[in-house]
């Protein structure tokens, strides 16, 4: 009970200071209004995944139960391997666009935390600027990964040199977040501000 109660005041906390960059919060009032924030963005992440892959998703399902072939090889007959190459073609095809809709849960979940983050950071003696590093990573990351699937779906090779540039970026993405977390875990400096 003394968890949902801390839940709840966390919620309560942070619901009444959405637009409150001011002030210092502890792990206590951030962590668990953060959990149900991402937990509420990843639900809208997949809810646009699952719609925008549908029909690939379909086609791939109905594969379930093929048996592969000498040396592990899948030989799927002529129409069903046309009917899958189609689903894959408008699904990255279509990368753009679910760029574009993943960002509507992601915009949402940057909204609900960023004053929160901010107390957060200034409850551990940290400027709130720590809060933008992972940010120009992730921009250039979807924007490099949605250019490389319309390409590749538009019958243009995969270039290797722009495939390793995104992949070095989500790992300095990864990075950055990381470190942001371990600001944001970090035992605070100060007593936290009250609401």
């Amino acid at each position: 009970m003394a968890q949902m109660d801390t839940l709840f005041k966390s919620l309560r906390h942070n619901a009444a200071r959405i637009a409150d960059f001011s002030g210092k919060d502890s792990r206590a009032q951030f962590w668990p209004y953060a959990g149900v924030v991402l937990v509420l963005g990843s639900i809208g992440l997949i809810v646009v995944l699952l719609h925008d892959w549908s029909a690939m998703l379909r086609e791939m399902s109905s594969l379930v139960g093929v048996a592969p072939g000498p040396g592990g090889q899948i030989n799927l007959p002529p129409e069903a391997q046309e009917r899958l190459d189609a689903a894959f073609t408008e699904t990255f095809a279509n990368t753009p666009q679910t760029a574009l809709r993943m960002a509507i849960p992601l915009a949402g979940v940057v909204v609900l935390l960023a004053a929160a983050m901010v107390r957060r950071l200034h409850g551990g003696g940290r400027s709130a600027f720590w809060a933008l590093l992972p940010f120009p990573f992730l921009g250039v990351g979807l924007w490099g990964m949605s250019h490389l699937m319309s390409v590749a779906a538009t019958g243009g090779g995969v270039d290797l040199a722009h495939l390793m540039a995104i992949i070095l970026c989500n790992m300095a993405y990864l990075a950055a977040l990381a470190w942001l977390i371990a600001l944001l875990v970090e035992e605070s400096s100060a007593p936290s501000s009250q609401a």
